[in-house]
């Protein structure tokens, strides 16, 4: 009970962390983009979903469709023409209190995607000299066929802002590479294809603005996941722990009627040992989407990576 409630006090923090992004419309990263599109439905000319999620209504149970509709709203993402995320997490993890942020702008192949994860309150000073283990700052770009791969360093937090920060390494002039999209790959550490490794779903139809979304709880049965290699090996990267398993894993997320996700929440709590420090973590990360293509102006991030445009 104890890590549930961490788990839905870290929630409510997520919540005012994104009513306030909301609020005043400011990307993470500095870019003075309108962000007028976070959390609605994608336009009726938009792109029609590869996958169609009215499949579920052929299914029986909850279970099975929420499977479905977390499956086809990932492989969606992967079809979609234009898209643009924020994700804000919090955890109180083995190491300390840490805070992630990351950013996604994707246009056709070419995408902007930043991740940064800092220990913001360290446990014990012990712990100090292991902080590069988990804290991490990435910036990746692939854009007119050249992948560039920046790695920060000397993060910060601006406490005012609520905004991660790091010095970013210069990138050189771009590796080439044929543009492809990305694999059908489901956004979460579970395997979908074991059904067992969920446990219960409910959902909840939401109606916002003359659109319908599907509001959606899953709960995985953790000792299905922590016996996947596939989950582990995902849990293992996520966290740099080893040994590790789930003590509990859900994961809640909204999918719009036209079959493209509208957010994700993911609540982990898990247990293993980090270098020499063992212990316990719970932590939540959310994702809110947008797809405007305003929201989307991926030429604002290349310029602000430093990279030339393709019509310079």
């Amino acid at each position: 009970m104890k890590n549930i409630t961490k788990i839905l006090i870290a929630t409510m923090i997520i919540t005012l962390l994104f009513a306030s992004l909301t609020a005043c419309k400011k990307d993470p990263t500095g870019i003075d983009i309108p962000l007028k599109g976070l959390g609605s439905a994608p336009s009726p000319d938009y792109q029609e979903a590869t996958y169609d999620i009215s499949e579920m209504n052929a299914l029986n149970n909850d279970i099975d469709k929420a499977i479905l509709l977390f499956t086809y709203a990932s492989y969606n993402q992967v079809d979609a023409p234009y898209f643009y995320f924020y994700a804000v997490g919090e955890g109180d993890t083995i190491v300390g209190s840490m805070l992630s942020q990351s950013v996604r702008v994707q246009v056709g192949y070419n995408y902007f995607h930043q991740v940064i994860s800092k220990v913001v309150e360290v446990k014990s000073a012990a712990i100090n000299p292991f902080l590069s283990i988990v804290e991490r700052a990435k910036r990746r770009v692939n854009y007119n066929s050249l992948q560039y791969r920046y790695d920060g360093k000397n993060l910060t937090y601006d406490e005012a802002n609520d905004t991660l920060l790091a010095a970013w390494k210069d990138p050189g002039s771009g590796n080439a590479y044929t543009p492809e999209k990305g694999d059908y790959n489901t956004l979460s550490n579970v395997d979908f294809s074991d059904r067992n490794a969920i446990s219960s779903a409910t959902i909840t139809t939401v109606n916002a603005n003359g659109r319908a979304f599907y509001k959606v709880n899953m709960v995985t049965n953790v000792a299905v996941v922590n016996a996947s290699e596939y989950s582990m090996e995902k849990l293992r990267s996520d966290t740099s722990a080893d040994p590790v398993s789930y003590r509990e894993y859900s994961i809640e997320f909204e999918v719009w009627d036209s079959g493209y996700f509208r957010s994700i929440n993911y609540l982990e709590s898990w247990e293993g040992k980090i270098v020499i420090f063992s212990g316990s973590s719970e932590s939540t990360n959310y994702y809110l989407y947008s797809y405007d293509i305003d929201d989307c102006d991926i030429n604002a991030y290349i310029e602000m990576a430093g990279i030339p445009l393709a019509n310079e």
